[in-house]
């Protein structure tokens, strides 16, 4: 397939399939917008599907800017065991089996060479034996001029990356922060990348949040509640909900191919303790 699935049904249906294969994709937005959460749970859905012969049918590579390695571990952990409901495979087993490496480097002044070799060796080990196909997560860009100030002064720095990972095959995922003080082009990403996801917090009133939530629901493959227990959960949820919701929205600003440009939708990090709640009846990422 040209294409890889995001894990959220919903989500991978408005891209025609998703994500382009062994191409370049930014996610783009506000801070707390859940790129990182959605990018982390799709990687983790890929790495952790069965093995095909003596090697995994997919390995994954994080370079974290943000957060050290114990951080990016308990999120994906707990990802993993809540979101995915994954009971046979730890993390530990997809890093012990090379199916998922973690690269984080200090701050400091490293050279845009040394953070290049690094990365790419990662890459390589990673791809052998048997040329796999793999996945490299960079997260995130907003962090490269405060703590890699000499890689964010080389304007190739990251077109360069994303030109030899897609030469290499390899399918790439840019998380990038939209706000004062951050490059317009966000070093290269803008016009190098395939695949644009824009994340943004838009008001919305709360009996049109209800109606969207409504129509998911009722319809495609994840219904799952009757219309009574739908009716239910709606009357329960409209008495706690605010007059208007602050929610993520996604709209897809660029697409390889052109299809799924302008599609959209909203993006809430479910928690049971949330009001909401009672319309998904599942905690995690759920797109509507």
């Amino acid at each position: 397939s040209h294409f890889v699935p995001t894990s959220i049904e919903s989500l991978s249906r408005i891209l025609h399939g998703s994500l382009p294969r062994a191409r370049c994709t930014g996610l783009i937005g506000v801070r707390g917008g859940h790129k990182s959460h959605l990018a982390y749970r799709a990687l983790l859905d890929r790495v952790r599907r069965p093995r095909v012969g003596n090697a995994p049918q997919e390995r994954g590579l994080i370079i974290s800017l943000r957060d050290d390695e114990a951080v990016v571990r308990r999120t994906l952990s707990k990802i993993l065991s809540d979101e995915l409901g994954e009971k046979r495979v730890t993390l530990r087993d997809l890093e012990e089996q090379d199916r998922l490496a973690i690269v984080y480097s200090p701050p400091g002044y490293v050279t845009p060479e040394e953070f290049f070799h690094k990365a790419f060796m990662s890459v390589r080990r990673l791809k052998r034996p048997g040329n796999v196909d793999v996945t490299v997560l960079f997260n995130s860009l907003d962090q490269l001029a405060s703590r890699f100030p000499l890689c964010a002064d080389e304007q190739i720095f990251v077109p360069g990356i994303i030109e030899a990972l897609s030469g290499e095959g390899v399918t790439s995922w840019f998380i990038a922060v939209e706000e004062d003080g951050q490059p317009p082009e966000q070093y290269g990403l803008m016009s190098m990348a395939d695949a644009l996801l824009e994340f943004r917090r838009e008001t919305i009133g709360r009996a049109d949040y209800l109606g969207h939530v409504a129509a998911f629901r009722s319809r495609g493959p994840e219904a799952g509640p009757t219309e009574g227990e739908l009716s239910l959960a709606i009357r329960e949820v409209d008495t706690r909900l605010p007059s208007s919701m602050r929610s993520v929205v996604v709209r897809v600003v660029r697409y390889a191919g052109g299809q799924a440009a302008g599609s959209g939708g909203i993006l809430e990090l479910v928690e049971p303790h949330m009001p909401q709640f009672p319309l998904f009846a599942e905690a995690g990422l759920q797109f509507v």
